[in-house]
């Protein structure tokens, strides 16, 4: 992976389809905010590509990494990454069927669970890697 900066912001709302690893089939949706440009370098398969046809995400072996902000306010999403990541880690997980907030409140539940609005992880490039 390559990233270079650009004087421009990116500033969008992209949304695609999850075509590889964890995730897989599932809509993806989340926002942009960043001056860098982000390139595969060599064979790095996509693991995100938006509407447009974009790379949005790229996926190889134990790791996985995007720009898009916001994705694991996605409780089928952030159920997905979180099974991957407990059956690379050889754990056993079960989702607790709560949902995040946000995610709830798109869903006209309110705003009864938002104290785990904060307990959700926020990166600038969200990579999550496995060893």
């Amino acid at each position: 992976m390559a990233t270079t900066f650009a004087p421009d912001k990116v500033l969008d709302r992209p949304s695609g389809k999850v075509v590889t690893g964890p995730g897989s089939d599932r809509r993806v949706s989340g926002y942009r905010i960043h001056h860098g440009r982000v390139e595969a370098s060599g064979e790095v398969p996509a693991w995100f590509v938006g509407d447009d046809g974009a790379v949005l995400g790229w996926h190889a072996g134990w790791v996985a990494g995007t720009t898009l902000h916001g994705l694991f306010e996605d409780d089928d999403f952030r159920t997905a990454m979180l099974g991957w990541v407990a059956r690379r880690a050889g754990k056993h997980w079960t989702p607790s069927g709560a949902c995040c907030a946000l995610d709830g409140a798109r869903r006209g539940y309110g705003a009864a669970n938002s104290s785990c609005i904060f307990a959700r992880p926020c990166f600038a490039l969200e990579f999550v890697v496995v060893p």
